[in-house]
């Protein structure tokens, strides 16, 4: 099983395929051109949780709900459309592919999250 300590080296194994928080959380996605699971690092982990949670957004109280509900694995549809991308070389971050309506999906996902 692979273990990954940056999101640079989970992006560049991800080699291609568009990974998503959703399967970043869940610790299985399409590595090394092959669906495996994976483990990262402690840190790793809190940096991924602190990324998501930063481009949810929120008040301070929303942000540190939606903090600890990361810690638990969660499954929503919203965390499916939130991808780890790099464009022109830059460090990897995560982006919201938004559908029709950005902030109701935002609001959405939060409030899932914060319940």
């Amino acid at each position: 099983m692979t273990k990954f300590t940056t999101l640079l080296e989970l992006f560049i194994a991800a080699n291609g395929h568009q990974i998503n928080a959703q399967e970043i959380i869940n610790r299985r996605g399409h590595i090394n051109g092959e669906w495996q699971d994976f483990t990262v690092s402690d840190e790793l982990s809190a940096e991924i949780n602190d990324k998501i949670v930063e481009l949810l957004g929120g008040h301070a109280k929303t942000m540190n709900a939606i903090r600890r509900a990361l810690r638990y694995y969660p499954q929503h549809w919203g965390l499916g459309r939130i991808f780890l991308e790099s464009y022109g070389g830059e460090n990897p971050r995560f982006r919201y592919c938004a559908g029709q309506d950005y902030p109701a999906e935002l609001q959405t996902i939060r409030k899932y999250l914060t319940k």
